[in-house]
């Protein structure tokens, strides 16, 4: 029997009729007062046990899925995530990260169906229509990874100016992302997310990413908001490397025996790469070809940078919203420097 749909309430759920609630079966949790309490904190009932808690939005048109260990998703991504790490322990405080949490994103009904389309448009083969897998009643597309042409490959070694591109399937990919200071979605039990603005991540949760937060300094906080192939969506095949832009999620906070970690945050999406334009340096293009229209005057659809010239590990940039459809929101640690002080 499943539990109460509040976070920490192991209390068994109730039958619709015992809270007041229509429809028959069960109401999702253990009482009219824990579900009074889940609308208020805007949380729904988790459909199966290896799903702890689901935040809904206010027009209740998307959701974030904390997921359980034991479900096969999170470790699926898990394993993903430190598989294409593809940097020495030595870079990121003398270990690996570890993965603290994944929460599974459901996209609103219209960013999922313009993506499903355009994936299709490029000969993609995007998720079939009629919603995310999620709404389907699957269990996140089974919990598999993608393992097609490029996935975790990027460009191979010395692919060249416009080295012959085939068009690939629908890649997950990384995005380093930004979390204000005062948010601590996915970092603390119960955070929720929050509605601020400048908040990328919880932003990226409500509506996927958008061209015009673009190089912006709340997102690339760190870099300075160099964008290498112009104003588009950055994505990499290496987790290590989009780590380098989650710099601006960090938050150093205590744990057991009272270690600092800098908690990050960072995002595994669909991408419909379509055909890439394969280069080892940005001179290869002028400028203005570094936009969707640019670039298809040229017979591409995207940027894929190799390792060599310019790059040290491989990125994939696209030029349309579209192509994007945000899925997972990792939460990892790293150890924290002394110099480093703890958050509020």
């Amino acid at each position: 029997m499943l539990q109460c749909g509040v976070p920490g309430c192991a209390l068994p759920r109730q039958a619709a009729s015992a809270t007041g609630a229509l429809g028959g079966g069960t109401s999702g949790y253990c009482s009219a007062a824990h579900e009074q309490l889940a609308r208020r904190k805007r949380l729904l009932a988790p459909a199966t046990p290896d799903v702890e808690a689901v935040h809904i939005g206010p027009g209740e048109d998307w959701s974030v899925h904390l997921l359980r260990r034991s479900h096969p998703r999170h470790a699926a991504v898990r394993a993903l995530f430190a598989a294409r790490w593809g940097k020495p322990a030595a870079e990121s405080g003398g270990c690996l990260p570890r993965v603290q949490a994944v929460l599974h994103i459901t996209t609103p009904p219209a960013v999922f169906e313009r993506f499903r389309r355009h994936a299709a448009a490029l000969g993609g083969g995007a998720a079939p229509a009629g919603g995310s897998s999620a709404d389907d009643g699957q269990p996140f597309g089974g919990g598999g990874v993608g393992t097609g042409a490029g996935a975790g490959a990027g460009a191979g070694a010395g692919a060249g100016a416009g080295a012959a591109s085939t068009r690939r399937n629908v890649e997950e990919l990384f995005h380093g992302t930004s979390q204000l200071p005062g948010c601590f979605f996915g970092v603390r039990p119960g955070a929720r997310p929050c509605e601020a603005a400048g908040c990328a991540v919880c932003a990226i949760c409500r509506r996927s990413l958008t061209l015009a937060r673009a190089g912006a300094p709340a997102v690339a906080r760190g870099n300075g908001g160099w964008l290498r192939f112009g104003r588009g969506l950055y994505f990499s095949s290496c987790s290590g490397k989009s780590n380098d832009y989650s710099a601006g999620s960090e938050k150093v906070l205590r744990g057991q025996h009272g270690r600092r970690w800098r908690w990050r945050v960072m995002l595994l999406c669909k991408v419909a790469v379509g055909r890439p334009f394969e280069t080892d340096a940005a001179a290869d293009l002028d400028e203005a070809q570094f936009t969707a229209a640019g670039l298809k005057a040229l017979g591409f659809d995207s940027v894929l940078g190799a390792a060599g010239a310019d790059l040290n590990y491989p990125e994939t940039v696209v030029y349309a919203e579209e192509a994007v459809l945000p899925r997972e929101l990792i939460v990892y640690t790293l150890p924290a420097h002394d110099d480093e002080e703890d958050e509020e």
